[in-house]
């Protein structure tokens, strides 16, 4: 019999679990309905941020969506979209849903003034990539700092006898991760609850940004601080009273800690430095063997954490869709224009 065809419409409540199934099922992982809940209906948002197409059984077997964030592009605020969860079921893959359908979403993001959509693309997007305007934005390197570097030699050669040697570990982070210089006045506190300081040291760090997500007290407290079932612990940093500087990370998943962001005025090399030292701290207490994280080569974030010891162990490619045609690539700006972190995306 012939196929019924597909309808896009907006999605609905009772939606979520079939979407969260369809999601295992493309991506071959879990995550909850409450997850999907906050990442995609928590937010703020000028616009509706998904669009789903079902079958004849009104069954969700497409879905395209975007986290609505507000970002600074060329010194000026203007939402954006990061682009997250495009999925098609296996069986109706090749048949243009990408294409018809995000490309609609998209026009009702540019119509409600959404400046450009932000993210990463996957294999299955194929020729989809110049269909829907995407471009190359920057480049994003992976970058991991060993914490016990004798466990993981261990591990890769076999001989669990040199786990032992714990000393080689403490002469690399001693070495790597060396005090500031002037540390007077400074308090690094963990805090639970996002408050005005925030504000402040947004206000005050991003005179000095071209390009970034707007990293405020909401951010923060959406991000980080009511993330469920992922858990980040966040350090705020004070010098003389003033907040200088915070920094959240993730702990252990398979020996492994993510340092999500570490946010400090450009060139406070200081507040960053003594930042890393306590989320290294946090990752040693939380047993992990390495830390991980994500930065844009060229930028100032990136050459602080190779300053600090990290290695690079990838490099993928960040690529937006500028719903706004007054962003050519040269008003995007250099790779160095750009205050990316980790948790300006949905895989950390």
């Amino acid at each position: 019999m012939r196929e019924l065809p597909l309808r896009a419409r907006a999605l609905r409540p009772e939606d979520i679990p079939a979407v969260v199934g369809l999601f295992g099922a493309v991506f071959g992982k879990e995550i909850t309905p409450e997850h999907y809940r906050w990442k995609l209906r928590t937010r703020p948002s000028p616009v509706e941020n998904v669009t789903i197409a079902v079958d004849e059984q009104d069954r969700p077997v497409f879905h395209s969506a975007g986290i609505p964030c507000r970002c600074r592009i060329g010194g000026a605020e203007r939402w954006v979209m990061i682009g997250v969860d495009v999925m098609t079921a296996a069986r109706y893959r090749r048949r243009g849903l990408h294409t018809t359908h995000s490309n609609v979403l998209y026009q009702r993001w540019r119509d409600a003034g959404v400046a450009a959509v932000i993210g990463f693309t996957n294999e299955r997007w194929g020729t989809t990539v110049s269909k829907v305007g995407l471009r190359p934005l920057l480049p994003l390197a992976s970058l991991v700092f060993p914490l016990r570097p004798e466990r993981m030699l261990a591990r890769k050669t076999g001989l669990w006898s040199l786990a032992r040697f714990d000393g080689v570990g403490r002469i690399w982070r001693s070495l790597m991760l060396r005090p500031p210089r002037r540390a007077a006045g400074v308090q690094i506190e963990e805090v639970r609850v996002a408050g005005e300081e925030l504000d402040r040291l947004w206000v005050d760090a991003s005179r000095d940004l071209k390009n970034s997500l707007v990293r405020d007290r909401d951010w923060v407290r959406w991000r980080y601080l009511e993330s469920p079932g992922i858990s980040y612990r966040v350090l705020l940093m004070r010098r003389g009273g003033v907040p200088v500087g915070y920094a959240a990370v993730r702990g252990c998943e398979h020996d492994t800690a993510t340092i999500a962001e570490v946010f400090t005025r450009p060139g406070d090399r200081d507040a960053f430095q003594m930042l890393l030292r306590s989320t290294v701290t946090l990752a040693l207490d939380g047993c992990a063997e390495s830390i991980r994280t994500l930065a844009v080569p060229g930028s100032w974030l990136y050459l602080a954490f190779r300053r600090a010891g990290f290695l690079r162990s990838g490099t993928g490619v960040i690529q937006y869709i500028p719903l706004d045609p007054a962003l050519t690539p040269r008003a995007m700006g250099a790779a160095s224009d750009w205050y990316v972190t980790a948790g300006d995306f949905d895989a950390v």
